[in-house]
């Protein structure tokens, strides 16, 4: 399963025009709140603890509509 130490330290980082506003870790995914400076939209990333079958972790994208801050 896939640990990352000092999430809450990502949080307020900026890559180029996106900046992670918030992270939450759940017990099967790491979920990121990042917010589009330029649209000034929110969309949220999810990132799966364990392996799929292909032995890689799956990243996933939800769009802001569904998304609510």
């Amino acid at each position: 399963m896939l640990t990352i130490k000092n999430i809450d330290k990502i949080v307020g980082m900026e890559y180029g025009r996106y900046r992670i506003s918030s992270v939450k870790d759940f017990s099967n995914s790491y979920s990121f709140a990042v917010l589009d400076t330029d649209d000034k939209r929110y969309f949220r990333l999810d990132l799966i603890k364990k392996r799929s079958d292909a032995g890689l972790f799956r990243l996933q994208y939800s769009p802001s509509r569904f998304f609510n801050l």
